[in-house]
């Protein structure tokens, strides 16, 4: 991820969002599309390369075309949190995988068993306690 004038602190919380959660803040989403647009600014030929990270480190990336129609599209979406939400519960909360999720849960210590519950319900990896009412776009 190009991360051109993002604090370190701040990109390392947008990667753990992006892969991890449901949603992101707005401030993320603003972030990560500005992300993706750089690489659509890019010609074709700088989309296999190598990134710099600092003087020890170096990633090699390469976005096959297929790849970036996916990412152009993700970029395009335009389906609300809302409507996200409701999907993401009901395939992670169905009723015919309640044995499962109780059997999985039942193994879990007190509370592994609390937390587990609630990124289930939110679709958000947040320390527990902590709000989600920040987190208002879908993760594309």
């Amino acid at each position: 991820m190009d991360t051109k004038g993002v604090p370190p602190e701040e990109a390392a919380e947008i990667v753990l969002h992006l892969w991890y959660s449901a949603a992101v803040t707005q401030k993320q989403s603003v972030q990560l599309v500005n992300c993706v647009s750089r690489l659509f600014a890019q010609p074709a030929s700088t989309l296999k390369n190598a990134y710099s990270a600092g003087p020890d480190i170096a990633l090699t990336y390469h976005y096959e075309p297929s790849t970036m129609t996916l990412l152009g599209d993700l970029v395009q979406s335009d389906y609300e949190w809302r409507e996200a939400a409701e999907e993401m519960r009901r395939v992670t909360l169905a009723p015919p995988r309640i044995d499962y999720r109780e059997r999985y849960i039942a193994s879990l210590s007190p509370f592994h068993r609390v937390s587990s519950t609630r990124i289930r319900e939110t679709g958000i990896l947040l320390p527990f306690g902590m709000p989600t009412t920040d987190f208002t776009q879908p993760n594309r």
